[in-house]
């Protein structure tokens, strides 16, 4: 396949879905569709012993000291936390590092300005205390004042440091399926949408639903479990084999 595809806006990247590139081609997240209804999400690989080849990658875990913080002492003067304002200083358990959560989101789960919520085009390092905040660069203005009640929380990009599904987790969030083995720190095309291989721990029937599996980025086949299921089986799988699976991610 040429390494040259058309993302869903018409911007040409040169980065086929076979290949994985050590410099970022496209915006994480950017989807690209072919016919048949496959769909694929660019994503940069976090694990250090990298992903597997038909092994579904997962969204990085929640930094605890970033999450549901409530902004003590952080008045809205101090927080610049405006209505209008697209910089903001935030208070975190812990300083964090410069655009770890450039593209993610800032969720305020509680306070003033709850459920609101506004992604991050960029953020400087500090956060541990309200002398040193952690200042946000957001891509839209702030709609509701925060002050020292508000409580926030910091997520990454979904696409940004993906890293292999745990065995037996449904705490992750799927994020998609390489049809190449990534290496750690490299940028890749994951697969979120259609017909595609997907390596089994459990024999399954087609239509039967999967989810995560026994081993690392693996499927089992179930019905009626809580978490949200990965896809379909496509035809009669085998324990250990790769069967096509329609994955419904999206």
């Amino acid at each position: 396949m040429s390494n040259v595809i058309l993302g869903s806006d018409g911007i040409a990247i040169r980065q086929g879905i076979y290949q994985q590139n050590v410099n970022k081609m496209t915006d994480l997240g950017r989807f690209i569709e072919f016919q048949g209804g496959r769909r694929f999400r660019y994503c940069k690989c976090n694990d250090s012993a990298g992903i597997a080849h038909a092994k579904m990658a997962a969204a990085s875990l929640v930094v605890a000291n970033d999450n549901a913080v409530t902004q003590t002492a952080m008045t809205v003067a101090l927080s610049n936390g405006y209505i209008g304002e697209k910089v903001v200083n935030v208070l975190l358990a812990a300083a964090t590092t410069a655009n770890l959560y450039a593209d993610g989101l800032l969720t305020i789960e509680n306070g003033l300005g709850e459920g609101y919520s506004y992604r991050i085009k960029s953020n400087k390092s500090g956060g541990a205390l309200y002398t040193t905040p952690c200042e946000l660069t957001l891509y839209d203005p702030i709609v509701v004042a925060l002050d020292a009640t508000s409580v926030i929380t910091l997520t990454m990009n979904k696409n940004k440091d993906v890293i292999i599904n745990p065995a037996n987790s449904d705490a992750s969030v799927a994020v998609g399926v390489p049809l190449i083995d990534v290496t750690a720190a490299y940028y890749f095309w994951a697969q979120v949408k259609g017909y595609a291989a997907l390596m089994m721990t459990t024999a399954g029937t087609i239509g039967q639903l999967v989810g995560p599996g026994a081993g690392d980025g693996t499927c089992d086949a179930a019905s009626g479990t809580v978490y949200k299921p990965w896809g379909q089986c496509v035809q009669i799988a085998s324990s250990g084999n790769y069967p096509t699976i329609d994955l419904q991610l999206e």
